[in-house]
């Protein structure tokens, strides 16, 4: 068998750093074996938009910039988009964009205010009175698994009232009195 070469460039200087995976230390192209071990092709993602063919630890096309993650719906790990499964939960679903969570935070800006954020949870929740009061009082995630449009639309419609609100780039867990009216 000759001597393998770099895919790209055909260079020699190539350097094992997986099982069947190499890196040409001339040009960094990564590159795998062919099925009958003979040769090296290169491993990459091609881009969904102009078929560039892309490292396989891109996170953009290196042709026209093009996202190539994808994040888990159950979890929101960020995943490479020629993966099925999130490598953190195993999920086989995912979005093109990152989840948001939706934040509550306790420090209204007017006691006045209140009243009607208080009204605002029980009418999108169906909470009893005292369920809204504790819910408004404390950290509660009121939204998670949302686009990041959602959250925006959510955040401003409570902070028109007065509330703190965070936007988090992750999917947190309900709130448990959230979630038990949340199905």
């Amino acid at each position: 068998m000759e001597a393998l070469k770099c895919p790209s460039c055909g260079s020699p200087d190539i350097v094992n750093i997986a099982e069947k995976e190499y890196k040409c230390e001339n040009c960094g192209t990564k590159s795998q074996l062919s099925k009958d071990n003979t040769y090296l092709v290169i491993s990459g993602i091609p881009c969904p938009d102009c078929g560039f063919l892309n490292q396989s630890d891109d996170k953009f096309c290196g042709n026209c910039g093009e996202k190539l993650i994808k994040y888990c719906a159950k979890c929101g790990t960020e995943t490479l988009l020629d993966r099925k499964y999130c490598s953190n939960c195993g999920n086989s679903t995912f979005n093109m964009e990152i989840l948001k969570s939706v934040v509550l935070k306790p420090g209204l800006r007017g006691q006045y205010q209140k009243i009607y954020v208080i009204k605002l949870l029980r009418n999108q929740f169906d909470l009893d009175l005292i369920e809204a009061k504790n819910v408004s009082d404390r950290d509660t995630v009121i939204a998670s698994g949302i686009t990041n449009d959602e959250a925006l639309l959510l955040k401003k419609e409570y902070e028109r009232l007065g509330a703190i609100v965070e936007i988090k780039a992750s999917i947190i867990p309900l709130d448990p009195i959230i979630k038990k009216y949340n199905r």
